[in-house]
């Protein structure tokens, strides 16, 4: 639509009405006003809206402008329009002031420029801009018009002020807008170059054309990533829509080459691609060297192929002639002007020779020798084949690889020394030489090894042949510790006499030897010691008297400790008698002839009458001990002996019976003879009858000389011709049986217990049926049949001890199935079988074993009681087992009945059919089983309920609900094989030991194959393990992959595939994503924090495709969402055949969007160990038993100090150091005797207990005694013993003479240990010149006196004393009181010792065993283990290779983390140089299951993989030659001391007493170095253990840079990820390079890389030789905040700090019913290494935290009771919050609680 204005001329005061202003040429839809005045009244479309016209009354005379948008009917035209109206006519001051007139709107899209006009006078005229003068460039003013020719381009409002000095003035406000609509955007759909190669000649310039559709689009540029430090130049020139030229400059000077670069054309938000090769052609230069490379040692038969390097580079004219000499080698048709390839045909020495034909001048040589090829091992000799060694010896294996000229490039070993458990049992240290492997081996734990677990395995470098040498450690000599004599012997005798035989058996029973022997050590002249055995147990002998006297007789083992015991004999004259009894049976019968005996008379004479009763009995014979009496009549009578010195006396009443007892119970015993056993060793007992045959039976195993038949006593006398004095069945004495023992040289006489029974004509048979149920065998037989020939129509069989055994079942006891009864083992139980030739069949019953219960047999009725324990919050469905049977008929066992009895435990159901029978009294099971079901809520509940068969079999069962799974002490081994893949650490195969007893098994992200994708892992047994499941079995895993279809192009190398995950299985590719130059930039550096940034092009206009939207629909699982911070990134190499090669991997950190730009920056794992790791608090002290304490004496000279020299070789002392102090404690004797119930002789005086409080040690006790009426000239002796619940026990004795009234009774005894509950215990002994015997003891509580009354004296001599414990009693003991001083060499001088005087004497008397010192052994972890410590405590997995390491890496004796990060632990220990200086390298990975690959560093003398020199140097070399494009170099002295001083402090762990220290470390070689400069820098701050360590601590700081080498930066070009190790031995280290740069005089110099910088946008590597750049230094540590001690690391400032305070920190989400926080308490566990006691602590405190949780924090005392043993490390196993499940502290992460430590605890829960 065409728009014109028609301006008015109007005069003063005219009216006008539809005046038309604007006409069109279509339709005007409508207008708009935009700066129209008050004068103009109405405004209307005549003309049919042509036309627009306006009305109104005419202003004073002036210009006006008015303002109108308008558009038409189709909104093709959106117009603001300005129409001037001039109106004529006059006013004041030569015309009227009628303000200021003009647009009061400017739209900058149709006006570029304006005015503003008043009337009247202005020849005075001031204008001005009173605001908003930033929207104008340039204005001015002309008299009364006011004009502005420039505005900025801003919109908003300005103001214009005018006056004249005659009283005229006005002012305006304008507004600016911009109505300029917004461009039409075309992006480029497509982009091609129109030549991908071009040639230019050097000096002139080349072109190459870009062409690109659609042809119209917008906003195009374009940019290269080829710089100008290739001395290339680019314009570009657009020559027409959708074709650009590339013009192509070069100098004249230029060397010429090849160049690639990617060409980038935007337009938008769009960006394309593409590369071009652009090669240079110098002008003509003649070469001045030709230089040959390739390899100088090859292989007989190998094809090699030699390449030239050129100087200068730029030569042009490189045509050349190659010729060969030797004999052994041919050139191939195949050489050119670059290279030239030699068919080596025999071994030997060959010349290579180039000529340039250019100049013959110019030529090179290269000396080549060929060698036979490899020839690899095909066998290895082992010797010993097994090898067995004790535990804490060595054994040697030596293997020899065969032939013995193989030559293969190594040959090594390996070992699996763990056993199923998952724990070590030997190490080794080993020596190669050549083909040969000596292996040193240790046993530290008994096993026996096999090929599969506990080998050494030996293996060439081909891996072509291996041979397992398996390792047996025995058990450590066990000795003899005790001696003892079963069997009683006499100590007293005559010469002529013998002891008796003395048997000695030696204990343990297990001890290799045990083995004795008797020896008279004194009074051998009075014993002889004769017929001496030795056994298998020990020893016999007798004791033969010689003369009278005294001797001893040691008896002692034979092995290396040779423990003994002696025995004291006293050889005698004469033994009088000490008592006398009288013997024989006390009934005999008439007619019946018995002995009367005398007993205990010794060498007395006896008299023995009878003196009553002598009518009844007839003495028949008499000797002098003893007399025969017959029986006459019934009746009793009376016997009495008195011997003839000491008149001891006996008198005994026996009695005649008138008739025999023929059926009663007849006991007979068989022993021994007396020369060779003393006693009786077994009984029989069996019965008498009458009528039928007597048989004799007889034990197993003696064989019965003669006739076994006894008749009836009504038929004949017995005649047995083994029978002395033969008897006849009316005998009622023991029959003596003549037997023989099976192969004794001596026959044994025994008196045999003759069991006889009444016999008949029938045979009976006992069987045993084991009635197996299906799939089970015996593993132990059901027993013989008894068979029992001639009995009578019964028989009473015995049933056996012996039991049958299977696998999977118990056995319960026989059925007879018969009559249901149940017989039982082992107890005798008989069965009576009836019948004439009968066979009786028991059946055993069997009860299952399995999972998840444990089950007991019991004679308790058959009954079978089962327990189950389940963990609280664990589900459970199990079906209960019951009795198990062979019969298939179900009938036999059901229905059966479940009784309650006692079941109710919350969560937990007994399902019958499915229907819950929980606490009902019985219900039936017609079939199935009876399942428990559910998840048990609360631990300790119980429940018992039983299942009753049809055969009234029971079982009854326990349920206990228990914690949950507690963390195992002991770790597990497990195996992962990569199968094909390989792990950062460079091995295909890691045996992890994972201490926490639980592992995860490692994701895709740890372990590489290019072209496939981890899938899964399964196990030995062929189960499935998912990544990052967690798993607690000991199992070999192996990989699984599946193929990686996933393609990349590689059209465009190098490029860099980006993958962002939020899940495993879930990303999105981001490859393609990325921005004109926002390809990544990858930050590689040692043991640094590594990173890498990129810019990601993002459609904000589309939901679907913004990666910062909700919406995003770009994830690999067709979810939606945005990409955030903390999502993992992986970024790989794409290589040539399109495969992925690991560059780096990490967390999102940064997102930074601006527009259609999306920057990403992301850390690497290091990045995040920099922020982790500060609630770790622990001391790491190696291996198990490596801190202990002891007593160590005290001492005081010119100053009071504790002996330090006393503790073990390599001991240093760690911890609180305590003394021990004398105290004393009064009692209140009423108190203590109040109600006291002691009266009986031989019972206690006194006895009073107490706990310990802090009493350590008891040292005497002090007590208010009173005797009274006691004789002159008496003495009265009392002992007295301390006990404790511990079981420390101690001894004390006194005497007190010529004691009337009060005194003070003190019994010492010494220094007794006590704790827990103390008992002092006092006794009165015999007094000395009299009998003193206890008669009475009163009680009177009232005094608090406790009164014994005695009486000695002999004869009628008898008087009464009195003693009493009064009202008070004093106790002296030992407490141990913390000391703080200084340790200087051997001994520890205190500064304080609690509130204690230090010059008190009892403070070094007694001065043995006085001061407690905790100590560490030095060296006793590997710098690796302390390592891989910190890594499983952070959840992460360590893989170390150490095969880069030497042998023996350092040591460390302690290293303590604390507050601090774990990257800071980490790069101190890996900076720790071990022998030769090599130290470590570690690398960081992982997405779910990260790994911290630890290895070597290498080192800058090693063998370089790169050579990087200036590009017209030609260095020598056969590593890789890369030319760099640009070299910064530098060396300086700032922040290279070469002297370093430490100020700190000499102090012990524990002790906050610290001495002053300064310390000053210079290397030497650098100060000369640097012509006598000296630098220095100050350590401070460290707290140090010696001045050993503070030297170390000093050198550590020298350490931490090298000196006076040569740094810097270095570009190069290409993509060189082969510059930094990501994999093997050396993962996580920069490679060592030589540098040649003849400009800065440098040539051949070693450096070694220690960062990397790969861009992909320039297509260059960075690299930084010897130091990091600035970029890292805020990352490294402060060295003041790390103090090293010699063999040790301490971290920290103040490591007293960290070992006094002990921290752990415990998540979980398990609800602890915390409620609102009143209340809590919380208990500690200790580790069965302290009889897993527990404790409470004695701070509790409850935060509700913001999100709901609840954090606890407690605080167990330094002084609290709950400590562990000195030598029980991390011994704080558990918590528990109240009365909930205990929560397991992860082995990795458990604490320290030793006396002197405050131990804190964090729990983070619901």
């Amino acid at each position: 639509m065409t728009v014109t204005v028609h301006n008015l001329s109007l005069s003063a005061g005219q009216s006008f009405d539809d005046e038309i202003i604007i006409t069109t040429d279509f339709f005007i839809n409508v207008v708009e006003d935009v700066s129209v005045p008050s004068w103009v009244t109405g405004d209307s479309y005549p003309n049919n809206n042509y036309a627009f016209a306006i009305s109104g009354t005419a202003p004073s005379a002036g210009t006006y402008y008015l303002q109108y948008r308008v558009r038409d009917v189709w909104g093709n035209t959106n117009e603001v329009v300005t129409v001037t109206v001039t109106v004529s006519g006059s006013g004041g001051g030569g015309g009227t002031f009628n303000g200021i007139q003009g647009p009061t709107t400017i739209d900058l899209y149709t006006t570029s420029s304006a005015e503003w006009t008043v009337g009247g006078d202005s020849d005075s005229a001031d204008w001005n801009i009173t605001s908003g003068d930033d929207l104008i460039n340039s204005w001015g003013y002309d008299g009364g018009t006011f004009y502005i020719d420039d505005f900025t381009g801003d919109t908003g409002r300005f103001t214009i002020s005018y006056s004249n000095g005659k009283g005229d003035s006005d002012t305006l406000t304008v507004t600016i807008i911009d109505s300029t609509p917004e461009p039409t955007e075309i992006p480029i759909s497509r982009m091609s170059l129109e030549q991908t190669r071009v040639t230019v000649t050097a000096g002139t310039t080349g072109y190459a054309y870009i062409s690109y559709t659609p042809t119209n689009a917008t906003d195009t540029s374009i940019s290269s990533t080829l710089g100008s430090s290739n001395n290339l130049s680019f314009s570009f020139q657009k020559v027409s829509n959708g074709r650009i030229r590339v013009n192509l400059i070069t100098p004249d000077d230029h060397d010429g080459g090849t160049y690639t670069t990617r060409f980038y054309l935007r337009s938008n938000s769009s960006v394309r691609t593409g590369i071009l090769t652009i090669d240079v052609e110098p002008i003509d230069i003649p070469p001045q060297s030709i230089t040959i490379y390739g390899r100088t040692t090859v292989e007989t038969g190998d094809l090699e192929t030699y390449t030239l390097n050129w100087y200068p580079s730029g030569t042009t004219l490189r045509g050349v002639r190659w010729t060969v000499s030797g004999g052994v080698a041919t050139l191939t048709s195949s050489a050119t002007a670059s290279t030239a390839t030699l068919r080596f045909t025999a071994a030997g020495t060959t010349v290579l020779r180039v000529t340039s034909t250019a100049d013959s001048a110019v030529y090179d040589t290269i000396t080549i020798v060929s060698e036979d090829p490899l020839i690899p091992y095909t066998s290895i000799d082992v010797n010993p084949s097994t090898v067995n060694v004790a535990m804490g010896d060595t054994a040697t294996v030596v293997a020899t690889f065969l032939p013995e000229d193989g030559n293969e490039e190594y040959v090594t070993f390996n070992t699996s020394a763990y056993d199923l458990s998952g724990r070590t049992y030997f190490s080794v240290d080993s020596e190669i030489s050549g083909n040969v492997i000596t292996v040193t081996v240790t046993g530290l734990r008994a096993f026996t090894g096999s090929s599969d677990r506990g080998y050494i395995r030996f293996t060439s470098a081909s891996g072509g042949v291996e041979a397992r040498v398996p390792v047996i450690v025995t058990p450590a000599p066990t000795y003899v510790n005790d001696i003892t004599f079963p069997y009683s012997f006499e100590t007293t005798f005559k010469p002529g006499e013998s002891s008796g035989r003395i048997y000695a058996f030696a204990y343990p029973s297990d001890a290799d030897n045990r083995g004795l022997t008797a020896t008279a050590i004194s009074g051998s002249g009075y014993i002889q010691i004769q017929n001496y055995e030795l056994s298998d147990m020990g020893c016999s002998f007798e004791v033969l008297g010689v003369s009278a006297g005294t001797a001893t007789v040691r008896v002692q083992s034979v092995d290396e400790e040779g423990y003994y015991e002696d025995l004291a004999f006293e050889i005698v004259d004469y033994i009088p008698s000490t008592g006398i009894t009288l013997g024989g049976s006390y009934k005999i019968y008439i007619d019946q002839t018995e002995w009367i005996d005398v007993r205990g008379e010794n060498d007395e004479d006896v008299t023995i009458e009878i003196t009553s009763g002598s009518e009844h009995v007839q003495i028949v014979a008499q000797q002098s001990d003893r007399i025969q009496v017959l029986g006459v009549s019934a009746g009793d009578f009376t016997v009495h002996a008195v011997t003839s010195e000491t008149g001891m006396e006996a008198t005994r009443t026996f009695t005649v019976a008138d008739e025999w007892p023929h059926d009663r119970t007849m006991t007979l015993t068989y022993v021994l003879n007396e020369s060779t056993w003393p006693s009786i060793i077994g009984e029989l007992y069996g019965y008498r009858l009458h009528g039928g045959r007597y048989t004799v039976s007889l034990p197993a195993g003696v064989d019965l000389q003669g006739e076994t038949t006894i008749l009836p006593e009504d038929q004949s006398d017995v005649i047995l011709t083994s029978i002395h004095d033969p008897c006849t069945a009316t005998e009622m004495r023991d029959v003596v049986i003549y037997a023989e023992e099976q192969g004794a040289t001596l026959p044994e006489t025994v008196m045999v217990q003759i069991k006889v029974v009444a016999a008949g004509q029938w045979t009976k048979t006992l069987h045993f049926d084991a009635n197996l149920p299906d799939g089970h065998t015996l593993t132990s037989p059901v027993p013989e049949d008894i068979v029992q020939e001639y009995t009578s129509d019964e028989w009473d069989f015995v049933v056996p001890d012996q039991t049958p055994a299977s696998d999977g079942l118990i056995f319960c006891f026989w059925e007879d199935r018969d009559d249901g009864t149940k017989y039982y083992a082992g107890i005798g139980m008989t069965i009576t079988v009836e019948g004439e030739d009968v066979t009786k069949t028991l059946y055993a019953a069997w009860f299952p074993e399995g999972e998840g219960y444990s089950a007991m047999a019991t004679n308790d009725n058959g009954r079978v009681e089962v327990s189950i324990e389940l963990k609280q919050g664990e589900a459970c469905e199990m079906d209960l087992p019951v009795f198990a049977d062979a019969d298939p008929n179900p009938s036999r066992h059901f229905p059966m009945d479940v009784g309650a009895l006692g079941y109710s435990i919350d969560g937990l159901q007994l399902l019958v059919g499915g229907t819950d029978v929980s606490g009902t009294q019985g219900a039936t099971v017609p079939s199935g089983s009876v399942v428990l079901s559910g998840t048990p809520a609360t631990i300790g509940s119980s429940g018992t309920f039983r299942i009753s068969d049809a055969l009234l079999w029971d079982v009854y069962y326990t349920v206990t609900v228990v914690d949950g799974a507690q963390v195992p002490d002991t770790g597990v081994s497990i195996v992962l094989d990569a199968n094909g893949g390989i792990f950062p650490s460079g091995r295909y195969r890691e045996i992890i030991e994972a201490p926490d007893g639980s592992y995860r098994l490692p994701d895709w992200s740890v372990v590489d194959n290019p072209g496939y994708i981890l899938s899964h892992w399964t196990g030995s047994q062929g189960n499935r393990g998912e990544m990052g499941s967690e798993q607690t079995a000991i199992d070999t895993w192996t990989a699984r992959w599946r193929a990686d279809t996933r393609a990349y192009s590689t059209e465009y190398l190098p490029h860099a595939a980006v993958r962002i995950y939020r899940a495993l299985d879930e990303y999105i590719d981001v490859t393609f994503l990325q921005q004109e130059g926002g390809e990544p930039v990858v930050n590689l550096a040692e043991n640094r924090p590594g990173s890498a940034s990129m810019i990601l092009c993002n459609n904000i206009d589309d939901p679907a495709s913004n990666l910062l939207s909700e919406d995003c629909g770009l994830w690999s699982s067709g979810s939606d969402g945005p990409i955030r911070p903390g999502m993992y990134v992986r970024i790989d190499d794409i290589r040539s055949d399109g495969t992925l090669t690991y560059l780096m991997d990490g967390f999102i950190t940064t997102i930074s969007p601006d527009a259609e730009n999306l920057s990403i920056e992301i850390g690497d794992r290091i990045t995040f160990l920099g922020k982790q790791g500060t609630t770790l608090r622990r001391n790491y002290y190696g291996d198990a038993g490596s801190r202990d304490s002891m007593l160590v004496s005290a001492g005081h000279d010119t100053e009071l100090y504790a002996d330090l020299s006393e503790l073990p070789d390599g001991a240093t002392p760690d911890g609180a150091i305590f003394w021990t102090v004398l105290s004393s404690r009064t009692y209140d004797g009423t108190a203590q005797w109040d109600g006291a119930n002691l009266g009986a002789p031989g019972e206690p005086l006194f006895e009073w207990t107490f706990p310990s409080d802090s009493l350590d040690y008891i040292g005497s006790v002090t007590i208010d005694m009173h005797l009274a009426e006691f004789g002159p000239g008496a003495t009265i002796g009392f002992e007295a013993t301390v006990e404790s619940s511990s079981g420390d026990r101690g001894e004390a004795s006194s005497t007190v003479s010529n004691i009337n009234g009060d005194f003070d009774l003190t019994l010492d005894f010494g220094m007794v240990q006590v704790s827990g509950t103390v008992r002092i215990t006092v006794y009165a002994t015999t007094s000395l010149g009299g009998d003193l015997t206890i008669r009475t003891l009163t009680n009177a509580s009232s005094s608090g006196r406790c009164t014994y009354s005695y009486w000695y004296g002999p004869g009628s001599d008898r008087r009464w004393a009195t003693v009493s414990r009064d009202v008070g009693s004093t106790i002296s003991f030992y407490t141990r009181a913390e000391a703080e001083g200084s340790i200087s060499e051997d001994r520890f001088v205190p500064t304080s010792i609690g509130d204690e005087d230090l010059s008190d004497t009892t403070l070094w008397t007694p001065s043995a065993h006085r001061v407690l010192v905790p100590y560490v052994m030095s060296g006793d972890q590997s710098t690796i283990d302390v390592m891989e410590g910190i890594s499983w405590a952070l959840g992460i997995m360590p893989l170390s290779n150490l095969s880069a390491l030497p042998s023996s890496d350092t040591r460390v004796a302690i290293f303590r983390t604390g507050g601090g990060y774990a990257q800071d632990y980490l790069q101190k220990l890996a900076d720790i140089a071990s022998d030769g200086g090599r130290m470590r390298a570690y690398l960081c990975r992982g997405f779910t299951t990260p790994v911290l690959a630890i290895g070597a560093r290498y080192m800058r003398d090693d063998t370089p993989l790169a050579i990087l020199h200036y590009g017209r140097d030609s260095p020598s070399g056969t590593a890789t030659r890369i030319a760099f494009a640009s070299f910064s170099p530098s060396m300086t002295l700032k922040n290279r001391p070469s002297l370093a001083t430490l100020r700190g402090t000499i102090s012990s762990q524990g002790s906050t007493d610290s001495v002053p220290l300064q310390i000053a470390v210079e290397d030497v070689d650098s100060t000369e170095a640097r012509y006598g400069v000296l630098v220095e820098t100050v350590v401070a701050g460290s707290s140090i253990a010696s001045m050993g360590d503070a030297g170390n601590a000093a050198w550590a700081e020298l350490a931490e840079n090298e000196l006076d080498e040569w740094e810097g930066s270095m570009v190069l070009p290409g993509i060189r990820t082969d510059l930094f190790d990501l994999t093997g031995p050396y993962a996580g280290s920069g490679v060592p390079v030589r540098v040649t740069d003849s400009r800065n005089g440098i040539a051949d110099y070693h450096a070694r890389v220690r960062q990397v910088k790969l861009d992909y946008n320039a297509c260059t590597t960075t690299v930084t030789l010897s130091n990091y750049s600035m970029v890292y230094s805020s990352g490294i540590s402060d060295t003041t905040a790390l103090a090293i001690t010699s063999a040790d690391v301490a971290t920290g400032a103040n490591s007293t700090t960290l070992f006094n305070s002990q921290y752990v920190r415990i998540r979980t989400d398990v609800d602890q019913n915390i409620g609102d926080g009143t209340g809590v308490t919380v208990r500690g566990y200790r580790s069965y290494r302290s009889s897993g006691d527990d404790f409470e602590f004695s701070s509790v405190s409850v935060f509700i935290l913001p999100n709901g949780r609840h954090l606890i924090h407690a605080i167990a005392p330094a002084d609290g009771d709950g400590h562990a043993e000195s030598d029980a490390m991390y011994d704080i196993v558990a918590v528990r919050i109240g009365t909930n499940g205990r929560l397991e502290i992860r082995p990795s992460i458990r604490p320290d609680y030793y006396y002197g430590q405050t131990l804190s605890v964090d729990i983070d829960c619901p």
